[in-house]
């Protein structure tokens, strides 16, 4: 007979508070989507946690790692997005640790195919994207989806008192969330279309001369404040996502050139309260 080991986990706790989140995080791993007869991999990092009541001493972690390992090995089953993914990794372990909400947060880079503006030449932009699924007893599964970019501004004031002639230029990082059920997520490269048409001049891998004359020409042509970015991405993902169940979200920080500090905008459009998770 082998060992018998004590389950101190299921020990009571010196305090008996319950736990929003406890889990694991930086749990690097593969992830392998197949869609349409093509395969994409991403190298992602995961965060797995649930809530632990207040009669558990602590969460069995293990299980937690088991469960996003199982799903990723899994050959019979085929994945057809990060959120499927999630939620299949959130049911196999609610087959075997006890709890009301769990949460996964996926995070990895995106390789998206462009060209520059003027040449044409192909250039592989990487946007940052990290996916988080909620389950929740009382709502069943919802996600976030979040897309970061960098672009750049050109100062309006600073461009009004030079009488048209000069401003200062920095780079923006931006970033979109939609909040939503798992049929009414987003495609990527929409995203990236929202948040490439909302700085002042987007940017790009590679250019050629005549690519950066149009990127100056266009910052100077179209100056906008950090808080102008933040309302034309609330503007313009409004518009695309009018007629889906959503929550946007929005974030940009412009990495200043004439100050020692950084500039900061959020805003956020709540159409559908019932779908809103922290």
């Amino acid at each position: 007979m082998g060992t018998k080991f004590i389950e101190t986990q299921e020990l009571q706790p010196n305090y008996p508070i319950e736990l929003k989140d406890v889990g694991i995080k930086d749990f690097k791993t593969l992830l392998t989507i197949k869609r349409k007869n093509s395969i994409y991999r991403y190298l992602a990092t995961v965060e797995l946690t649930i809530n632990l009541t207040k009669q558990k001493k602590g969460a069995h972690l293990s299980r937690l790692a088991r469960s996003i390992t199982e799903i990723l090995t899994d050959e019979t089953h085929a994945h057809y997005s990060v959120e499927e993914m999630a939620i299949h990794t959130l049911n196999r372990l609610a087959e075997r640790h006890v709890f009301q909400d769990g949460k996964i947060r996926i995070s990895f880079e995106y390789a998206h195919e462009t060209t520059t503006p003027v040449s044409n030449l192909k250039s592989l932009e990487v946007y940052p994207i990290t996916i988080t699924t909620f389950k929740r007893n009382s709502t069943g599964f919802l996600h976030k989806i979040t897309v970061s970019s960098l672009g750049n501004t050109s100062c309006p004031h600073a461009l009004a008192v030079a009488n048209g002639k000069r401003t200062h230029i920095q780079r923006a990082k931006a970033s979109l969330t939609i909040e939503s059920t798992t049929k009414h997520m987003p495609k990527f490269s929409t995203l990236i279309e929202i948040l490439e048409a909302s700085f002042s001049s987007p940017t790009f891998a590679i250019l050629k001369t005549e690519d950066e004359q149009w990127v100056v020409n266009q910052m100077f042509k179209n100056p906008l404040f950090c808080e102008d970015v933040a309302r034309n991405l609330l503007y313009r993902a409004d518009e695309a996502f009018k007629d889906i169940p959503c929550n946007i979200f929005v974030e940009v920080v412009s990495e200043e050139s004439i100050h020692k500090h950084d500039v900061i905008s959020r805003g956020e459009i709540i159409r559908y309260p019932e779908l809103h998770v922290c």
